[in-house]
């Protein structure tokens, strides 16, 4: 008989991601919950796919806290109720999930680990 150590730990690893899913999951409710009752989202890098993702967020009734490199790409967010900060830190500091959607690694960690981080 074969054994596959390397493939049955990143199966056994898969099992137990797989079942924290749903608790994961569980804040963000599906319900017709206020916006008020749910937890904000951050969202960082309102590119191409970002835009959209975080106007979906709203239209669904979560608060979202967003920034992008570029300020002007905020005020659509804004404009549908989103709220704009300044740094990656600062979003950071308002929400407790952040959503990042960023065009390439040197993006990533500036964003991450930079002077106005969210790790910082």
């Amino acid at each position: 008989m074969m054994h596959f150590p390397g493939f049955v730990s990143r199966a056994i690893l898969c099992s137990r991601i797989h079942q924290r899913i749903p608790s994961a999951l569980s804040s963000f409710s599906t319900s017709s919950d206020s916006m008020a009752s749910r937890s904000a989202v951050g969202f960082i890098g309102l590119g191409n796919m970002g835009n959209h993702m975080a106007k979906n967020l709203l239209k669904s009734g979560y608060p979202v806290v967003v920034n992008d490199v570029y300020p002007e790409a905020t005020s659509e967010i804004q404009d549908l109720g989103g709220e704009v900060a300044e740094t990656p830190a600062d979003v950071a500091e308002k929400v407790d999930r952040i959503v990042t959607m960023l065009p390439s690694s040197p993006n990533v960690l500036e964003v991450y680990t930079g002077s106005h981080g969210i790790l910082g």
